[in-house]
């Protein structure tokens, strides 16, 4: 008879011993791989901040005469791409646009219903009876999640996936909880949308764009009433970054420059400066003067709770660890000492040590592993709330910095169309939300990790039966 069938026979003959050892392992795994996930979600939270906040640039263009802001051209990125040092970009286009067919999120904007109707009957007046006002807002983004929105704002993505450089050239969006529920889309569903009225009839592009559902994200509830539809979040779109500018010919008004490293920041922006020169000239002829802003010592300030989190759940997770292995050392003896009659048949009979090992190693592991699997799913599952109550605590030193920002922090009291645009130059703004959901991914060396503790576990159960078989055989 093979080792496997061995193996299954004694798994099966001893079904209540296994259960019970089958529910330990369960429950060990679970609190394992729940510290584990705590853990690998603050290291990624901590390597956002590093290699994103403290080595981000926020550039954009004044006007020279100060009355407004100025775009940037594909030269003019192109040159900031080029810069040393330079690792990524992540551009910021936004436009009022016409939702087709579908109804926009009204609920507390001030300037709705009667509003809407009287600006009917004056375009009615002046030969104009196809206008409409605009209801919804286009940011096109290079990365959603890297944005000012989706960093220091309170949105995240509860649904779907974000907007990433990769979707270049895609008609993907990103939709409010709000104008998922009014429409009744989802994931998958096709949103239509169009420039304004006004700016078709001044002779810009009446093209429409289908874009595809791709993520619906949450936005939390503002303290003053938006002024029109378009400044409501519920009612802002989140698109690739070159939708904009390929469609209607409207360019970035910001760039988010990442350096290869924070420590390179002020070299980077010396670099910028000799590349983009103090002023370059934008498509509608306007000259405007190139703004650096970055911050290296609020990513620090920021870090320093998330860093406590790890720190804790490292040393948890390193105790725990030992002591699984302890527990797995001390119940494959216990096992051993019960299955040594049989043990010593098999010598006895002459069978080959290698089949021995391997039909105790099937047994211990095929529990184990089971074990494993089961606590895997479990944690994954739990693993967005278990996060938040370890690192709940921690958040709260978060909190108390970013109250004593708020004057600066973008979107706080003033959600009109003009102070919206004046916001998003703030540097302040670019702060990753800690308090919603912990980015879980494991990292190459977060696999090398798991790997390593499942190869030390079949380890220790054969140095466990090797000392167990040195012994003298007795039947």
């Amino acid at each position: 008879m093979n080792i496997f069938r061995r193996s299954y026979l004694s798994i099966i003959d001893k079904r209540k011993r296994n259960v019970i050892l089958l529910s330990v392992f369960f429950v060990l795994f679970v609190i394992l791989f729940v510290v584990f996930f705590a853990y690998v979600s603050t290291e990624n939270q901590i390597s956002f901040i590093q290699k994103s906040l403290d080595s981000m640039i926020m550039v954009h263009k004044e006007n020279v005469d100060d009355s407004g802001i100025c775009s940037f051209t594909d030269d003019d990125i192109e040159s900031i791409k080029e810069t040393d040092n330079v690792k990524a970009v992540n551009l910021l286009t936004y436009h009022e646009m016409e939702l087709q067919n579908l109804t926009p999120y009204s609920e507390n904007v001030e300037l709705t219903g009667e509003y809407d109707e009287a600006m009917k009957r004056v375009m009615e007046s002046l030969g104009m009876s196809a206008y409409k006002e605009p209801d919804s807002q286009a940011f096109s983004v290079t990365s959603s999640e890297d944005s000012a929105f989706f960093t220091g704002s309170g949105f995240y993505l509860s649904k779907g996936k974000p907007i990433t450089a990769e979707d270049e050239g895609k008609n993907v969006v990103l939709i409010s909880e709000e104008m998922a529920s009014l429409n009744h889309l989802t994931v998958g569903d096709t949103v239509e949308i169009k420039l304004p009225y006004m700016d078709r009839s001044m002779g810009m592009s009446s093209t429409s764009l289908n874009l595809k559902v791709k993520g619906i994200f949450h936005w939390e509830s503002i303290s003053e009433a938006p002024k029109s539809r378009t400044a409501s979040p519920g009612n802002f779109l989140f698109i690739p970054a070159d939708l904009l500018r390929a469609n209607y010919a409207l360019y970035p008004a910001i760039v988010y420059v990442y350096s290869e490293d924070g420590f390179l920041l002020d070299d980077t922006v010396k670099g910028l400066q000799d590349k983009l020169g103090d002023t370059s000239i934008d498509q509608d002829q306007q000259q405007g003067r190139f703004v650096y802003k970055w911050d290296t010592s609020w990513g620090k300030e920021i870090g320093e709770s998330l860093m406590e989190v790890r720190k804790v759940t490292a040393v948890i997770l390193l105790f725990f660890v030992l002591g699984i292995l302890i527990i797995i050392g001390i119940i494959s003896a216990l096992v051993i000492r019960e299955k040594r009659y049989e043990i010593a048949v098999y010598r006895g009979l002459g069978e080959n040590k290698i089949k021995i090992v391997g039909q105790f190693l099937i047994e211990m592991m095929s529990v184990i592993l089971l074990a494993a699997t089961l606590a895997g799913i479990v944690s994954v599952s739990v693993a967005p709330v278990t996060n938040n109550m370890i690192a709940a605590p921690y958040n709260k030193i978060v909190e108390t910095k970013l109250d004593a920002q708020k004057d600066e922090k973008l979107f706080k009291d003033n959600w009109s169309a003009a102070p919206l645009s004046k916001s998003l130059y703030d540097d302040n703004a670019y702060l990753k939300n800690s308090n919603k959901n912990l980015d879980f991914r494991l990292q190459p060396k977060n696999v090398v990790f798991i790997i390593v503790i499942l190869f030390v576990i079949p380890i220790i159960i054969m140095l466990m039966l090797l000392l167990e078989m040195r012994k003298p055989r007795r039947i």
